[in-house]
């Protein structure tokens, strides 16, 4: 699937965070965390990025909704958090700060959290459905873009739940209990699918 920007141009080196064909999916960049509210989360930058989706015009809800216009348009677009992560502006620069400080333009963004257990872009998208993981911790491979001096207010209404730091420590947590889980129901289908021993009783 391809990716684009809200301009509307071809989103290079962005790579969906759902493959399940015919699906919208938000785009991140490899080694980023994909967040159920469609921003990415870069661990190397420690923000919270609005990249790209699969839908050419975003008015999907499953796109990121914020620092859609304006000249960050067509780039990838780090945010500058107000305060409690619940309010951010578009860009980190003196106009984003400023932004901040005055309170015009904020973007209220949807609560997110890691998109679990395969929250992290890799390489090789090779579970269906979803974007394969190998590391929570892998750096990314292309610097995000940082400028937008064009703020503007969207309609989400629920803040972000837990510090986007937390997205890094949940989706490892979650992968390893993914793990856990998947290794027990493996067993299960073994002991199933063992003749019954005379009498009627299976192997314990």
């Amino acid at each position: 699937m391809t990716c684009y920007y809200p301009s509307g141009a071809i989103a290079d080196g962005l790579m969906p965070c759902n493959t399940t064909a015919g699906a919208v999916s938000s785009c991140c960049r490899v080694g980023d965390v994909c967040l159920t509210n469609g921003f990415c989360f870069s661990a190397g930058q420690n923000s919270l990025i609005r990249r790209g989706c699969t839908d050419r015009t975003f008015n999907s809800t499953l796109c990121p909704q914020g620092c859609l216009t304006g000249e960050g348009s067509n780039v990838d677009v780090v945010m500058t958090p107000c305060g409690d992560y619940t309010y951010f502006c578009c860009g980190q620069d003196n106009a984003s700060r400023a932004c901040c400080t005055l309170g015009n333009g904020t973007v209220l963004v949807a609560a997110g959290t890691a998109i679990l257990p395969t929250a992290t872009v890799t390489n090789t998208n090779a579970i269906a459905g979803t974007a394969s993981i190998t590391s929570c911790l892998s750096t990314s491979t292309s610097s995000a873009s940082a400028s937008n001096n064009s703020c503007e207010t969207t309609n989400s209404t629920v803040p972000i739940e837990a510090g986007l730091g937390a997205a890094l420590g949940i989706a490892i947590i979650t992968a390893a209990g993914f793990a856990i889980l998947w290794r027990q129901n493996a067993k299960r289908v073994r002991d199933l699918s063992r003749p019954p021993r005379p009498g009627g009783l299976m192997d314990q």
